[in-house]
């Protein structure tokens, strides 16, 4: 009996222990298993790009399917590439496995993931949802997430809602806002007539992003309903003036409408008071490329725009009349003005005339104001003048790629295995040695060990004659 009531209470001992000694083993499990994912967490290389490093991730993942850190950022890495359906499983695990413990920052962003991808998939309910959970987190990394939400209200048909989202947003992110959010902004911001943060808005799209056709045009009107009339008229200008580089307007129909715009300020019921017509007078002798006139009537000016600026300066450099310090303001300008190829045509013209030129800047000039637009008439002239300062005849420069036309033809070949892709680049080796000629036979090169494309460059070689024919013996040698 005795000895029945000690086994009695050793199996009584064993039930009571077996629960806690589960309890440490599951901990031993659970540190052995946190040091193995930290290790392989850490032990990833973050330094080839995103696609490489998402795959590393999902790798990662695979093994240690119960960690919402690594699903939070597969999923913050899809959105920053632009896949928001590949970033929703990852997005929605995180938080079902631990959205709500993550810390302030992770779990804002979070919320803030949804709310783009529903936003994504015109499931603007949920993104408003999401979005504002975001924004309830106490951290400024939620002050982003306000534009996702303010667009989504917009779906919504919530115009005053929107707008109120948008304005604390701009107030506290202004840095993070995309394109589309702009656009939105811009939109809500009219439609409430609120010109004048129109107008801001407008002027802080332009110094954050390339120039978008017809944002002239809706800020001429902005500036219109304000009344400054000087401001409207360069505004449409500026319109005509990005047309005319893109190859979109004629320099006919630009002084056509000029004087169609005349008439309008011309309207004593529109334009009692006779404002504008300084501004249009000089717009009109730049059209007409009167530089002198031009430079004339803007430096009467006094604090002017950046555009008006580049106006100015422009007619300086055009009547060979630029100071070294006008070419200093004007390279100033480029942050504002990179997206205009005329402005990268006058930079070039400016330090063409100065004494410390370089001709491998000249032609980077060139090039850049061949890059924005390299189908039109004036990237045709441009071309001849990038011959001329690479030491070739200006009809050379029909043959002539930039850098990154050689870069484009290259990696499109690559991907798509075309070989006939890279027929440009063997169009520059018949040219006199320049720095186009140099590259592509570099990049050539790489191409000739390619099986799929030796082909090619060998047919080309028995076919070609003179310096083509040499250059690719030279290419097919290596």
């Amino acid at each position: 009996m005795n000895v029945l009531r000690c086994l009695d209470l050793s199996r009584r001992r064993s039930l009571v222990l077996l629960p806690f000694l589960c309890l440490i083993a599951a901990l031993a499990l659970s540190c052995s298993g946190d040091t193995a994912f930290k290790k392989a967490y850490e032990a990833l290389d973050r330094t080839h790009g995103a696609d490489r490093l998402v795959a590393d991730l999902v790798r990662v993942d695979q093994e240690f399917p119960d960690r919402p850190q690594i699903k939070h950022e597969i999923g913050t890495l899809y959105l920053e590439m632009g896949d928001p359906a590949s970033a929703a499983p990852y997005l929605q695990r995180a938080l079902a496995l631990g959205g709500d413990r993550a810390k302030a920052s992770q779990k804002a962003t979070l919320y803030g993931g949804l709310a783009i991808v529903s936003y994504s998939r015109g499931e603007y309910a949920n993104a408003v949802q999401y979005g504002r959970q975001a924004l309830a987190v106490k951290t400024d990394d939620a002050a982003p997430y306000g534009f996702i939400t303010a667009r989504a209200l917009l779906a919504l048909d919530k115009q005053k809602e929107a707008l109120e989202c948008f304005d604390s947003a701009w107030a506290k992110a202004r840095a993070s806002m995309t394109r589309e959010d702009y656009r939105a902004y811009a939109r809500v911001l009219e439609s409430a007539g609120r010109d004048q943060d129109l107008i801001a808005a407008l002027d802080s799209y332009e110094a954050s992003y390339p120039y978008e056709p017809g944002l002239g045009l809706m800020q001429s009107a902005a500036y219109e309903r304000v009344g400054d009339l000087d401001a409207a008229v360069f505004a449409a200008f500026k319109e005509a003036e990005y047309s005319a580089g893109y190859g979109a307007a004629r320099a006919l129909d630009i002084q056509k409408n000029l004087v169609a715009l005349g008439r309008k300020l011309d309207d004593k019921a529109f334009n009692p008071s006779g404002k504008g017509k300084e501004a249009l007078e000089a717009v009109t002798a730049f059209a007409k490329q009167d530089w002198s006139a031009a430079a004339k009537i803007l430096e009467q000016r006094r604090d002017a725009g950046t555009f008006e600026r580049y106006l100015l300066l422009s007619a300086r450099i055009e009547t060979g009349r630029a100071t070294p310090l006008d070419l200093d303001g004007f390279a100033a300008l480029l942050s504002s003005m990179r997206s205009l190829p005329q402005y990268f045509y006058r930079s070039y013209l400016g330090l063409k005339s100065a004494s410390s030129r370089s001709p491998d800047r000249l032609a980077d000039l060139l090039e850049g104001a061949i890059n924005l637009a390299p189908h039109t008439e004036s990237a045709g002239a441009y071309r001849r003048e990038l011959a001329g300062v690479l030491g070739l005849s200006p009809q050379d420069g029909t043959k002539l790629l930039t850098r990154a036309e050689v870069s484009a033809a290259a990696q499109k070949a690559a991907a798509m295995g075309e070989s006939a892709l890279l027929d440009p680049l063997v169009g520059t080796l018949e040219l006199k040695d320049n720095r186009t000629t140099l590259i592509a036979v570099g990049v050539l090169r790489a191409f000739a060990k390619d099986a799929r494309h030796r082909p090619y460059l060998i047919d080309k070689a028995n076919t070609s004659v003179g310096r083509t024919r040499e250059r690719l013996k030279y290419i097919l040698s290596s």
